[in-house]
């Protein structure tokens, strides 16, 4: 059996359940955390640039040797050209 008394005392439990359980910490201890978590999202951004950064290097490098290449390629071609009989 189920009565009015029964389910109002079950919602007063409930909602006292719910301002008891207070999961969220405050003061030093979140700050602690936000600083270590920030430290870390600085150090990830970091090694990103670095990576980037060298991929770039690598890149204008080899295509300055491959627009070498083609540069020599292209003088020998018209030097050979230029002297044939």
């Amino acid at each position: 059996m189920h009565t009015k008394s029964m389910l109002e005392q079950l919602l007063k439990q409930r909602r006292q359940l719910l301002n008891v359980c207070h999961l969220t910490p405050d003061g030093p201890l979140v700050q602690a955390v936000h600083q270590g978590t920030d430290a870390r999202r600085e150090q990830a951004i970091a090694q990103h640039q670095l990576a980037l950064e060298d991929a770039l290097g690598t890149l204008r490098q080899d295509r300055a040797a491959a627009f070498n290449d083609g540069l020599a390629k292209a003088h020998f071609n018209h030097t050979t050209q230029e002297y044939s009989p």
